[in-house]
């Protein structure tokens, strides 16, 4: 019925798509991309799609092997069973920019068995959650594509996720106020968000400087 819709451009409320859309991803095996599209769905320059778990397992099992593009907002359902499984983010096998976008705290569980060669072609990574449960997951894969990381806010995980992952990282959009810039010796391009003291700046700067000599 839908194998054929290579792209969803998602602008309902949400309630609407766990009744109209989550029945047609299951059959959107050809699914490349997903996103949203209201202005108020924005969240500091970028679009995602509130969805709930049940929804979100049947993105993973139609589109695993085809999706390239997913900016999505996870919300909790009365419904979820506890403790949630991320296991589905990870059958994404073609996945190159994800946009991970949580309000609420999801309880996703830690002790899952996630292969070390998942999510092999994703290359951007946005992440912006009140809890690190999947950040810490994602340490224990390879990721060897990725090299462009943005925490719109501050993220205490990020140190250790750019511990394990930093050196691949050549753009970085992140609060200087965890020193995220030092774990990433091959930045090219830093976006700092947030406003560091002058002494901060200053020493960034000359840090710079005296590298590029």
């Amino acid at each position: 019925m839908a194998s054929h819709i290579r792209s969803i451009v998602y602008t309902p409320a949400w309630e609407d798509l766990q009744e109209m859309v989550g029945p047609l991803l299951a059959h959107t095996t050809s699914l490349i991309s997903l996103h949203g599209e209201f202005e108020w769905r924005t969240f500091n320059g970028w679009r995602t799609v509130p969805m709930n778990m049940s929804t979100f397992r049947s993105l993973a099992i139609a589109t695993g092997r085809t999706l390239q593009t997913l900016s999505l907002e996870l919300v909790p359902q009365e419904s979820d069973a506890l403790p949630r499984s991320p296991e589905p983010l990870f059958t994404f096998s073609a996945l190159r920019d994800l946009v991970w976008k949580t309000v609420e705290v999801m309880g996703f569980i830690s002790d899952v068995d996630v292969p070390e060669d998942a999510l092999p072609a994703l290359e951007k990574l946005t992440y912006c959650a009140p809890d690190d449960s999947v950040l810490i997951l994602l340490q224990r894969i390879a990721l060897p594509k990725l090299h462009t990381v943005y925490f719109p806010l501050p993220q205490p995980g990020a140190i250790s996720f750019l511990s394990r992952h930093g050196v691949k990282v050549t753009t970085l959009k992140a609060e200087d106020r965890l020193g995220l810039f030092g774990l990433c010796p091959n930045l090219s391009l830093a976006m700092i968000s947030g406003f560091p003291s002058f002494e901060r700046r200053h020493e960034m700067i000359t840090k710079m400087i005296l590298t590029e000599e």
